[in-house]
Order: C-alpha cells, then structure tokens, then sequence
C-alpha cells in the first residue's frame, strides 16, 4: 500500500497547481489521474499533422496564476486579435482594439458597430478594469453581469447584440447571471494583453506544469473510486494512504468519489476535500499554508454564478477552480490565489 502526506484526484490544471505548491513545501505528494495524460479538459489531439484543442481554448497571460506558475515563452505563445467579429447576415464589422490592428478602426465609427454612448461606455469599462487592482474588483456590488451592463448604461443592443455573444462562450450560460465581479476580472484579463495559444497546443501548459514535478508523483491510467477516511482506493482494489485529500476532477466525478463511502465524511474548507470530521489533519507544514482549517459552515459563494480572481487570498490559501453549493458537500479543484466557482451542473 502506497503512502503520502497528500493524495490528488485528478492531474488537470487545478490538480497540477496543487501538487506543485504542496511539493515545494516539502510534502510527499501522489497524483492519481484516470486518463492517459494529463491536462483534465486541457487537451490536444494531433489528427493528420493538425493539432486540435478539446473544445474552445485560449490562455489568458495577463491570469496572475499564470504569471506565478508558467514560463510562458516556452510554450511559444500565438497571439489573437483583441477583438470581436460582428456579424449581421449582410455585413461584417471588427470592433476591438485598433492598437496593432486597423481593421478594428472602423468598428470604433458610432454607428457601425455600436452607438458614440455605447462605444463611450464600454471604452470607460474597460480602461476601469484595466487599471483596477483585482481585490477592488471583487469587492465590488454582487449582481449579475446583464444588470452591471445596464447599470454601466449600455444600451439593449450592446449587451444582446455585442457582449452577450462572447460572453456565453466563457460562461456557458445563457442569461448574464454570473457575477458581475467574474466579468470584471475576466474583463480586465482580456484587457490587459491579448489572448494566446501555445505552439504545440493547449496541452503544452498542464505538460509543462507535470514536467517540473519529481518522476512517479503523477501515475496515469489510475482511476480513483472511493475516497475513504484514511485515503483514496482505485477500481482495481488499490489502495493510497493519506493523511490529507484533494479532489480535483468535475463536479460530478467528485459527488460520486465522496458517495461511495459515506464513512468517509467529506469536509470541505472552499474546494478542499478532506477526509475526517471538522478539522483535518493535515500535515503541520501543509496547515501553514492554508490546509487543514475547519470545514466553511455554508458555501464559499453567496448564489450559483461565478468567482475568479488572483492574489487576493491571504496566506496563499488553496481555493475553487470549480465548486457547488454547500449543501451539496462537493467542491473540486485547487490552485493558489485563483478561483472560478461554478454550478456543479455546467462544466466550468
């Protein structure tokens, strides 16, 4: 039977963050990943000489995390386009940054793309979150994207006609509902530099995360089955003994990891699973990191939409990549200073 102070369920981008910060505290840590690689939805397949990305991915090089944690120009980054494409049936206007670009020049004409109040409104917006520093955002009035749009008076048409479009991509609903504190950070990390893709595809960045850990931490093709009390057991009837827990998969993998043994009694602290009663226990090293504090009593988030932002966690506490409400007793995904919680029904 395999031992370690930490054992994670799942080798995507939140599993990988953990491992990291957790290993360089000096903790033995062991992975254990169901697919054949790693990345969790963060995957590229190569078809006939062509990379195809799982999905439609981008990376953000302004997210502090990544800043913090990747080496961007190994990845050999590709730049898009700030911008938007507007399309009627008749005609196509840009609308974007023209900084680097002049075809977005004639989507900045009132009238083409949106009306002068419109385009003098959202340019306030985005100058605003550009500048802003990320807590001030998050402390900002909890309410849903379309009603901070109206509230910035952005006419019908910008937000159904121009934003709405883009903003159901990122966050895959369909109403606006998710928090206005969510779209100003994302808001800002579009702002602040141009999306990119790496060279070698979105798998190139959880790889290059799995790449700096010690050989063996990750073991692939090692599905986990039941979370127990005392660590993680796999379908094939291994066991892994641990003293602290991590799931770090999708919501509805987690809900059936902590149900298949209701001994377990999964407490939560934000996104952490942690086998045991209140408190975990959690290494004394890992506990001064943010591990092992009393189970949080209600939901991190106070309704179902979304929460993101960097470095504005004290003590460098693990937080949500993904989480459901409390009185669903799941929550997945760990990374330092970076969170996104989100209805465990829609994939985040």
């Amino acid at each position: 039977m395999q031992t370690a102070d930490v054992a994670i369920v799942g080798a995507g981008l939140a599993g990988l963050s953990a491992v990291t910060l957790l290993a360089d505290q000096g903790l033995d840590v062991v992975v254990w990943e169901a697919a054949d690689d790693v990345g969790g939805r963060v995957r590229t397949d190569e078809v006939d000489g062509f990379r195809l990305d799982r999905g439609f991915q981008v990376l953000l090089p302004s997210y502090p995390e990544v800043r913090r944690q990747i080496d961007l120009p190994a990845l050999r980054p590709q730049p898009f386009f700030r911008g938007l494409m507007l399309r009627d049936g008749v005609r196509s206007v840009v609308l974007g940054d023209p900084i680097g670009a002049t075809d977005a020049l004639a989507g900045l004409v009132p009238g083409r793309a949106l009306r002068a109040a419109d385009l003098a409104r959202l340019a306030a917006l985005t100058a605003r979150d550009r500048l802003a520093v990320p807590s001030t955002l998050v402390a900002g009035p909890e309410r849903s994207t379309r009603d901070e749009l109206r509230a910035r008076g952005l006419s019908a048409h910008a937000i159904d006609g121009v934003l709405a479009p883009l903003l159901r991509g990122i966050f895959l609903e369909e109403d606006l509902a998710t928090s206005a504190r969510f779209f100003h950070l994302v808001w800002r990390s579009f702002a602040s530099r141009a999306p990119v893709l790496p060279a070698e595809g979105m798998a190139a960045l959880p790889r290059q995360l799995a790449a700096r850990l010690r050989p063996g931490t990750v073991r692939l093709g090692c599905p986990a089955d039941i979370v127990t009390r005392g660590g993680v057991r796999s379908r094939g009837g291994e066991s892994l003994r641990a003293r602290v827990v991590i799931v770090a998969t999708d919501g509805t993998t987690a809900a059936r990891l902590g149900a298949g043994d209701r001994r377990a009694g999964l407490a939560r602290r934000d996104d952490l699973l942690l086998p045991g009663g209140r408190t975990a226990a959690a290494p004394r090293r890992a506990r001064r990191r943010g591990l092992g504090r009393r189970a949080a009593p209600r939901s991190p988030v106070p309704n179902r939409t979304g929460d993101q932002h960097g470095g504005t966690q004290r003590g460098g506490a693990l937080v949500c990549t993904a989480g459901v409400r409390a009185d669903r007793r799941v929550g997945t995904g760990c990374a330092r200073g970076h969170a996104a919680r989100r209805d465990a029904a829609r994939p985040a």
